[in-house]
């Protein structure tokens, strides 16, 4: 039996900010905790610091959980910056892996080409179809974001990123079989 243990970090590169407005996000509310600025952005030295200090445990294997708030409003560049500093740090024939959980209304050809090449698992928030999706995943106007997230997708699909969907039960889709819960992938 193996004495190896392994610890892996989950992240919240901006905080709570998010580009949506569910009706039912409980964390939203947290970013009134640093109210001296309404952006919330890791800062690249924290980002360096976090992955050198991690890919200098001795482990068998690196696992990054990124979520938020909405991790992509880090936008390609940050992503790009996570990899640069893995490679970086990690030791010859290190295993690091990277998660992302996301509502995919920010992802773009570019990212999702990123999280291709790096092998990112992808976790998509999606509550169903549109009619039970929209109702409490707004985007900031107030309206429906299933075209969004579709959309989001549809990029990742095209560079062949694995993902999975997450769905959050809510009081619109909870006496909903799974076969009304269903969209078209």
């Amino acid at each position: 039996m193996s004495t190896e243990c392994c610890f892996s970090l989950l992240i919240k590169p901006a905080s709570a900010d998010c580009n949506l407005r569910c009706d039912y996000c409980f964390y939203s509310s947290r970013s009134q905790l640093y109210p001296e600025t309404t952006t919330h952005r890791m800062p690249d030295e924290v980002l360096t610091r976090m992955i050198a200090s991690y890919m200098a445990t001795d482990q068998p294997q690196y696992v990054f959980g990124w979520q938020g708030g909405e991790p992509t409003l880090m936008g390609v560049v940050f992503f790009r910056r996570v990899t640069e500093l893995q490679q970086k740090y990690g030791r010859p024939g290190a295993v690091v892996a990277n998660g992302l959980q996301t509502n995919a209304t920010l992802i773009t050809d570019e990212l999702a080409s990123h999280l291709a090449e790096y092998h990112f698992l992808v976790g998509v928030s999606l509550d169903g179809p549109a009619e039970l999706h929209d109702r409490f995943r707004k985007a900031k106007g107030g309206g429906g974001s299933h075209e969004m997230v579709l959309q989001g997708i549809e990029w990742l699909r095209r560079h062949q990123v694995d993902f999975n969907v997450l769905i959050l039960v809510n009081s619109a889709n909870v006496h909903h079989g799974r076969e009304n819960l269903s969209v078209s992938l």
